[in-house]
């Protein structure tokens, strides 16, 4: 996920659900490297059924597993923690 390869080609993990290697390289850390902050605010549901979707961010906000994965209240409110602390980095 937010590699820029084709999953065809790209090193896979099985752990329930396919999973991204940590050793693919992910656009997020092309930012990273350019000095950029990066950051990914993410439901729960998400973060469990989709692994490596995390990788390659600097800053991980996740919504308690108790909301429900279609709010998007804690989203908003973890976005903008986010962005307050890539502001305060500067």
């Amino acid at each position: 996920m937010l590699s820029g390869r084709n999953p065809l080609n790209m090193h896979w993990k099985r752990e329930g659900y396919p999973k991204a290697s940590q050793d693919e390289f992910y656009v997020p850390q092309a930012f990273n490297h350019a000095g950029y902050v990066t950051g990914l605010a993410i439901n729960q549901w998400i973060k469990s059924n989709v692994p490596g979707i995390q990788y390659g961010f600097e800053q991980i906000k996740t919504s308690p597993p108790s909301v429900n994965w279609k709010s998007g209240d804690y989203l908003l409110l973890n976005l903008v923690q986010i962005i307050d602390s890539a502001l305060q980095q500067q």
